[in-house]
């Protein structure tokens, strides 16, 4: 258990470490990574979030192409986290790529729908119905079985 401990506590040093480097190299893939990675494996989800979001909005105004393949990279090394599948969906959109992000949110909405979360399968449907798919009725029909 003092083992645990002790790595958490380097885990977090290494965050203070990070985060001091991206403010003096905010295009460092590398250390955004890694910034993300160690909040995931401490369980600060929001604060994985916030940085994985900082770094996007960093990207968009300065290298947007790299955004979608970097998503790509951390979900395929944490595929069960929900918020970076999210971030994907949203961007593959923006993108004009509507069928993958599409392809992402019923990913999320087949993982809500297992925890019994039907206020957030609602949420992800309703954003797939915003999106315009070719088979809407089907969500619509999924959404009405929600409400009852």
């Amino acid at each position: 258990m003092a083992d645990i401990d002790m790595q958490r506590l380097d885990w977090r040093q290494a965050i203070r470490v990070y985060e001091q480097i991206r403010t003096l190299r905010p295009d460092d893939f590398g250390i955004r990574e890694s910034l993300i990675e160690l909040n995931l494996r401490l369980a600060q989800v929001p604060q994985a979030q916030a940085e994985l979001e900082s770094f996007i909005a960093y990207l968009e105004g300065n290298n947007r192409e790299e955004i979608i393949p970097f998503l790509q990279k951390l979900l395929d090394e944490h595929a069960d986290q929900v918020m970076i599948r999210r971030l994907l969906a949203e961007e593959l959109y923006k993108g004009g790529q509507t069928t993958e992000a599409i392809v992402q949110l019923d990913v999320i909405g087949d993982k809500l729908m297992e925890v019994g979360d039907k206020a957030g399968v609602t949420e992800v449907v309703n954003r797939i119905l915003a999106m315009n798919p070719p088979n809407a009725d089907e969500y619509r029909n999924l959404l009405a079985q929600l409400q009852n």
